[in-house]
């Protein structure tokens, strides 16, 4: 991870190494590392303190979303390649080298597309081939992006549908449980409804989660897991985000045509298990030990940064000015802003589009800053680019500054760190996803804390 510009400080390098640090912390080998425990002599794999018996029956391996296919390799390293009956993932990405039992399939994201369709009717039709007993096993490898990726519109919703209505609902600023609720609700895999597709076999979902709470029926939609939303609900929706009056007609027609009962968890659901193998809270801890070693007192601030990036960046420059008079000098966040986007040809993502947002809030907060956010994919929306990092001086005022209020106006963001104020942080992909983080450090002149 590289940055462009640089302060004069070199705090900006304790900061990327804290991202690096949190990042490092959930990447799917890791967190697959620590969480299981193999053993091919009782045939048995132990999830946390579970104790899942194989008995020597069938094992697949099936998941989507950014982090399966890392997630996939690094189980397949677990168990060994010839353990594995079959297995297919849908996913951001190859990996190298690719697993030899488990079929990595690329996706769309953030949008379905294509090939998130086909392959999720592959990997169905080949697993469902299989004629699922209650001796087997399957393995779901769930990440953030898994609703993208895993794709089997029900009719009369079509592909195309999908992609109008979520490329909406996510500009429209709806938080990832509101979005979810309505994908739930044209699916044929998510809201539990793979969990019975794959009855009477015992289902053991394992997530790396970039949903706050971790819930496991946002995570990816809740595939297998029980949804106690209605139709209803994904109705208010999309009338909340002033979508509903021109949605797709399939979309309208199958909402309004489906019973709106909140129903108990059915039956099928009772041999479905869930690991939260890790999420945000793990890489901010992570982020807080790192910057200790720097030399830095530091806080997790434990509220998930959520909403408009307007009201986030207001709390972001309150909680700094609260942590400073507490003697701190290292204050760290995770979590995802929803701007409601205007499409005016700007370039740059949530993130970006939040630390311009925060500079133009950071006025008169009395000391220097550097405050830095990454995606912790690697990708802030534009490929390559994880974010971006701003620098604040006493004396500076940047909230009436022309240039930053026109560039937030545009949602270009991406132009103003790249042109105007070198700031953005650069990266490839990371192979994992558990939101955005964000770590704000006072700056210590003549060098970082550490060095002083």
């Amino acid at each position: 991870m590289t940055c462009s510009g640089e302060d004069r400080s070199g705090t900006i390098r304790d900061a990327i190494s804290v991202l690096e640090s949190g990042i490092s912390a959930v990447l799917p080998e890791t967190v697959l590392k620590r969480g299981l425990e193999w053993s091919s002599r009782t045939d048995s794999l132990t999830i946390g303190d579970h104790l899942l018996e194989l008995d020597h029956g069938r094992l697949f391996v099936i998941g989507a979303g950014k982090s399966a296919g890392a997630m996939a390799l690094a189980f397949e390293r677990i168990v060994g390649p010839d353990r594995v009956m079959w297995g297919w993932v849908n996913s951001i990405r190859q990996t190298d080298p690719n697993p030899v039992s488990i079929t990595i399939h690329p996706a769309g994201h953030p949008l379905p597309d294509e090939d998130s369709l086909a392959g999720t009717r592959a990997m169905l039709d080949t697993l469902l081939g299989f004629h699922l007993v209650r001796t087997d096993h399957v393995i779901v490898l769930l990440s953030g992006g898994a609703s993208a990726m895993l794709c089997q519109p029900q009719e009369p919703v079509t592909l195309q549908d999908k992609i109008e209505l979520t490329g909406r609902l996510i500009r429209s600023g709806g938080d990832i449980a509101s979005i979810n609720c309505v994908r739930k609700h044209l699916s044929m895999v998510k809201g539990g409804k793979l969990g019975r597709l794959l009855s009477p076999a015992t289902v053991v979902t394992m997530c790396i989660s970039d949903v706050e709470g971790d819930r496991p029926e946002v995570i990816g939609s809740g595939p297998t897991v029980s949804d106690e939303s209605t139709p209803e609900d994904a109705i208010a929706v999309l009338w909340h985000h002033n979508i509903w009056t021109d949605a797709p007609d399939s979309v309208r027609r199958l909402l309004m045509s489906t019973e709106s009962i909140r129903r108990a968890a059915p039956d099928y659901l009772d041999r479905c298990r869930h690991h939260i193998l890790a999420g945000t809270g793990d890489a901010c801890e992570a982020m807080r030990e790192k910057a200790g070693t720097l030399g830095y007192r530091a806080w997790v601030d434990g509220d998930y940064l959520r909403g408009d990036p307007d009201q986030a960046s207001q709390r972001i420059a309150g909680a700094i000015r609260q942590m400073a008079r507490r003697g701190g000098d290292a204050l760290i966040w995770g979590g995802e802003v929803t701007p409601h986007v205007v499409d005016c040809g700007g370039t740059g993502g949530r993130l970006q589009h939040l630390m311009l947002t925060l500079l133009s809030r950071t006025d008169g907060l009395g000391e220097s800053w550097v405050i830095a956010g990454a995606a912790s994919d690697g990708c802030d929306y534009t490929k390559g680019v994880a974010g971006a990092w701003i620098e604040t001086n006493p004396g500076e005022r940047h909230g009436e500054d022309p240039i930053i209020l026109d560039h937030l106006a545009r949602f270009d963001s991406g132009s103003y760190f790249r042109n105007i104020r070198a700031g953005l942080i650069l990266s490839g992909e990371t192979g994992t996803n558990v939101a955005d983080l964000i770590v704000c450090l006072r700056k210590r002149q003549g060098g970082s804390r550490h060095d002083t």
